[in-house]
């Protein structure tokens, strides 16, 4: 019971860094979502284009939040001041540009990365969390996806030591065995002459 405590409590350390870094990470993507739209809208000559980028990066901490809303705040803001065409599709490419960044670079990098997972982890975490629990899968796709990362090299870990233990304990009673044949050949060898 007190190894089970122990790999539980190892676990739980092992789930709270998880968390934290995952944490850290959003933090950073978000961060750079926020800088990114903010500069391309500006660049692009939206009016109120660095507040709107600003605001979609932020709510981009909610998994297509931030890209929907800030779309629509930027088609808004480009009708309202009667933007040339061209203001359109400048507003349509930033946001498809950092929301494919954002899905395969940045968050890979700067959060799959942090919790082990590489590239293909992360895609395969959101997914397979996506497809089974919907939204809330999606949003919590990454640090589920490590937590079962991490629950199973620990189950690997227990069972490789597991059956090491048994190994050795059949190994020993095997040399008990053979050590009791010998003797018994010894001393009935010696019992006969």
């Amino acid at each position: 019971i007190r190894d089970v405590g122990r790999a539980f409590g190892l676990a739980f350390g092992d789930v709270d860094r998880i968390m934290s870094s995952y944490l850290r990470g959003q933090l950073l993507v978000v961060l750079c979502q926020a800088g990114l739209y903010a500069i391309l809208l500006g660049q692009i000559g939206l009016r109120l284009g660095v507040a709107i980028g600003l605001f979609a990066g932020i709510l981009a901490f909610i998994p297509y939040a931030g890209f929907a809303v800030g779309i629509a705040l930027a088609m808004l803001m480009a009708m309202v001041t009667f933007e040339g065409a061209w203001t359109y599709v400048g507003i349509a490419a930033v946001f498809t540009g950092v929301q494919l960044l954002e899905g395969f670079v940045l968050t890979p990098v700067l959060i799959g990365r942090r919790l082990g997972m590489g590239m293909v982890g992360v895609l395969v975490a959101i997914i397979v969390f996506g497809a089974t629990l919907g939204f809330v899968g999606v949003l919590l796709a990454v640090p589920l996806g490590a937590v079962f990362r991490v629950s199973f090299t620990r189950l690997m870990a227990w069972r490789a030591e597991v059956d090491r233990e048994g190994e050795g304990e059949r190994t020993s009673g095997r040399a008990d065995e053979r050590t009791q044949a010998t003797e018994g050949t010894v001393g009935g060898a010696g019992g006969a002459e």
